[in-house]
């Protein structure tokens, strides 16, 4: 008895050692606990156990809701660069991976492929479900944690509003030949080729990374220069991190032997389980879902099956400049911004009531100053539409030209048939993908349409006939007057504080 009281207090003991460890971290970045977040261990059955999914929440309860995934090996503190922005506009769970970080390790069999997902997919679906029933969530994932992002959208999409995947593991699908050839290390440094061929040794044996590295003179050196030289971290924050990953790491074995069941060394997707294939094979189910691939400029991961994915409408691929494979360690400003917009543009369609009568108010003070000025000015013309608006034109004849261009105050040029879509920010080019038919192709033009600001429905529904008719069609103008030109910069000054009042 006595015994037994004292164990439980020693785990309490260690527990609450671990856990301050946490929070020594996430001060370091500002977060600071039962202020702007709280850690909690979320209680999960599956298949008769209950399992501790260790979870750090933040945010507003009437915000979207964001669950993020981390990578291989790693937990919730792998978004902790990136926690104080995104929780002032979203409910954020981070969770530790079931089976790894703080997540509890005990009673995990997982010996097979299908073992491994089902469980991850299992418990993960369990927790978004008891925690909104009745909502659905933007999942994030980064590289193991994308990896499974993916196969729990094709399982239960109807859990899903977007998803979010960040440099995942194991996008392209090869043929089990192809994998072999691109193992050839021969190239690498002796001592390289020899650290591999250990590690690939181990692998077909199926086992833990983390705790064998821990167990190790050279895995404890090669864990040092990882968070040295992959997530970047030096003085106080690598002192932070070193011990907080050195007590995560005194932990026995979970689900981490989960990766050499899952791929091929050293990210490659086994049999026919890769992202690109799954999601191609279930995009019907899936088609109405936003999702966005995320890829350092210098990601050693291999996105060429996120490159194919893009051939549907519904599915994106973005570069994070000056970045690697661990993206929100090495431009978390970069991916901050990026993941803000991509989630700011699609709440955009979804904003309340009261905001769409506020937006409708200031369409209609647009049209009484453009008929004040108009009246003001005599500008002479039929309506003021005409006055600021393009006159569009038939011409067939001319087929040279195959872009729509825009300006700050006119939109000229041709439109014409082109074998692929591309928008060009420099340049402001849009080429319209002659494949690609329908109201997405249609939406999408209206999207780049929007930032022009004096631009109105008719305008938009000329340019959506011209795509409808596939026709060619040539825009001209008459030559804009000061007080045209006056006009539409106010029109530009009221969309810019439209646009703050958006940010």
């Amino acid at each position: 008895m006595f015994c037994c009281i004292k164990r439980e207090s020693l785990e309490e003991s260690k527990k609450h050692k671990r856990l301050n460890k946490e929070i020594q971290v996430l001060q370091y970045y500002g977060l600071k606990i039962g202020i702007n977040y709280c850690l909690f261990d979320f209680n999960v059955e599956y298949l008769g156990k209950t399992y501790l999914i260790h979870t750090f929440s933040g945010g507003h309860n009437n915000k979207e809701i964001l669950i993020l995934l981390h990578g291989y090996g790693g937990s919730n503190l792998h978004y902790s660069k990136i926690y104080g922005e995104i929780i002032k506009k979203f409910k954020v769970y981070s969770i530790d991976l079931p089976g790894m970080g703080y997540s509890s390790k005990q009673d995990i069999k997982i010996d097979f492929f299908e073992e491994a997902m089902e469980f991850f997919i299992g418990t993960i679906s369990k927790l978004i479900m008891e925690l909104y029933p009745q909502q659905k969530v933007t999942l994030i994932g980064h590289s193991f944690g994308g990896f499974v992002a993916a196969h729990l959208l094709v399982r239960f999409p109807n859990l899903l509003k977007r998803l979010i995947l960040l440099s995942p593991a194991g996008s392209t699908q090869y043929t089990y030949q192809q994998i072999i050839q691109m193992q050839d290390f021969s190239q690498f440094p002796f001592w390289k080729r020899l650290i591999i061929k250990h590690v690939q040794v181990k692998w077909q044996g199926v086992f833990a990374i983390p705790q064998y590295l821990n167990n190790s003179f050279i895995g404890r050196q090669l864990i040092k220069y990882y968070l040295k030289n992959r997530m970047h971290l030096q003085g106080d924050e690598y002192t932070l991190w070193k011990s907080y990953i050195d007590e995560m790491l005194e932990l026995p074995e979970g689900s981490e032997k989960s990766i050499c069941l899952f791929f091929h060394f050293p990210a490659f997707a086994k049999n026919l389980n890769s992202i690109e294939t799954i999601l191609s094979q279930n995009h019907y189910q899936i088609s109405n879902i936003p999702i966005s691939f995320y890829y350092g400029y210098y990601d050693w991961m291999d996105n060429q099956g996120a490159i194919n994915l893009t051939i549907y409408q519904n599915i994106k691929i973005k570069i994070i400049n000056d970045a690697g494979h661990q993206l929100n360690f090495e431009n978390p400003q970069g991916l901050k911004y990026r993941i803000l917009m991509n989630l700011f543009k699609k709440n955009l369609k979804q904003s309340n009531t009261k905001k769409k009568r506020f937006y409708r108010n200031l369409l209609s003070i647009y049209s009484a100053l453009a008929y004040y000025f108009i009246r003001k000015f005599h500008i002479s013309c039929h309506s003021y539409k005409q006055a600021i608006l393009p006159q569009i034109k038939v011409d067939q004849s001319n087929e040279s030209i195959k872009y729509l261009k825009f300006e700050p105050y006119m939109i000229q040029g041709l439109i014409q048939k082109s074998n692929q879509y591309e928008y060009d920010p420099d340049y402001k080019y849009i080429q319209l993908d002659e494949k690609k038919k329908g109201y997405s192709q249609i939406h999408k033009l209206k999207q780049k349409l929007i930032w022009s600001n004096y631009q109105n429905h008719s305008i938009l529904q000329n340019l959506i006939q011209i795509i409808k008719n596939r026709r060619f069609y040539q825009i001209s103008y008459k030559q804009i007057s000061k007080e045209q030109l006056f006009f539409i910069l106010l029109l530009n000054l009221l969309s810019i504080i439209k646009i703050t009042i958006l940010f």
